[in-house]
């Protein structure tokens, strides 16, 4: 009778149904990649040089792209590069061989998910991978009610498009739609930014209570502060307190309209209310505690720039 304990297996990592876009010139290498890569629940294309990834990307945005430094035409660094200003959330690892260490490190410390060399371990490449997609905020598919994995697209029942720009757009909401940051969404009038600001609200976990909306150009500067802080109104003083929209929005979103609009004073106060949690009625001086994130539409603004943006900077301001 053998009583020796069976020796248990590591249960290989569920990636989420992750897209993951692979970039080498060695054809053989990416056989070999996408043969052990294909049974961790990932989607997987593979392409041969960097002019045809960033072809591919335009119609088949990907979670993660894995390339190669060194290859003929566009380098992998030349690459990340490209990807960096178009799509600044999406993680890239490179593979170098050891003599191009040092343009390794570089790459790391210019934005670069992370490196390995070749030949390299495929347990140390998942790890990885595992490590790139948390941090870029990737949000694994569920497996739907049939058992296949699938996505719930509810949220964005409302947009309309088959445009690749369009969909980077919803790819970069889904990626900030579990933080709490501030995002700004900025385009012409008519673009879309209410219905794009609502469907990130929606996929949020602050998606089950209602959306809180104003505009910045629907009341003076003085009424405004009104409106979103409150007034509190002290014995004799004649006047009637109210609360404002950050009272009546917690635990929620708070969208502000036309906020390239807001008189400078009212977007420091509401910025430093957002930071610190905690905000202040007009005609007093104590605080009250809040849970809101605030979601902002702007005009098409150099300054503001493009897009989807995390707007924690205009707290300085």
């Amino acid at each position: 009778m053998n009583n020796k304990p069976k020796q248990s297996r590591s249960k290989s990592p569920d990636f989420g149904n992750a897209r993951v876009l692979l970039v080498d010139d060695n054809v053989d290498l990416l056989r070999l990649m996408t043969l052990r890569l294909k049974p961790l629940n990932l989607q997987i294309q593979a392409v041969t040089s960097a002019e045809e990834a960033l072809s591919k990307i335009s119609v088949w945005p990907p979670d993660l792209v894995i390339t190669d430094l060194q290859m003929p035409g566009m380098s992998g660094m030349e690459l990340f590069d490209q990807l960096h200003q178009n799509h600044p959330m999406m993680p890239v690892i490179i593979l170098t061989a050891h003599g191009t260490i040092p343009e390794a490190v570089d790459a790391t410390q210019s934005g670069v998910a992370s490196y390995l060399t070749k030949p390299f371990d495929s347990e140390a490449l998942v790890k990885h991978m595992q490590i790139a997609l948390q941090s870029s905020g990737f949000k694994p598919q569920q497996a739907s009610m049939g058992g296949a994995a699938g996505v719930d697209h509810r949220w964005r029942s409302k947009i309309i498009t088959k445009s690749p720009v369009m969909e980077d757009l919803l790819a970069q909401i889904e990626q900030l739609a579990d933080s709490d940051c501030v995002v700004g969404f900025e385009g012409e009038p008519g673009s879309g930014k209410v219905e794009l600001a609502s469907a990130l609200h929606t996929l949020s976990p602050r998606g089950d209570k209602k959306l809180a909306y104003f505009s910045c150009t629907s009341l003076p500067g003085d009424l405004l502060e009104n409106e979103v802080f409150g007034i509190a109104a002290g014995p004799g003083s004649g006047r009637q307190s109210r609360l404002g929209l950050l009272r009546q929005a917690e635990g929620s979103s708070i969208l502000i309209a036309d906020f390239d609009e807001a008189p400078p004073s009212f977007v420091r106060r509401l910025m430093s209310a957002l930071l610190e949690n905690k905000a202040t009625p007009v005609n007093s001086d104590s605080y009250y505690p809040i849970d809101v994130r605030a979601l902002t539409t702007t005009a098409a603004l150099g300054g503001y720039g493009q897009g989807v943006q995390e707007l924690w900077e205009f707290g300085d301001r």
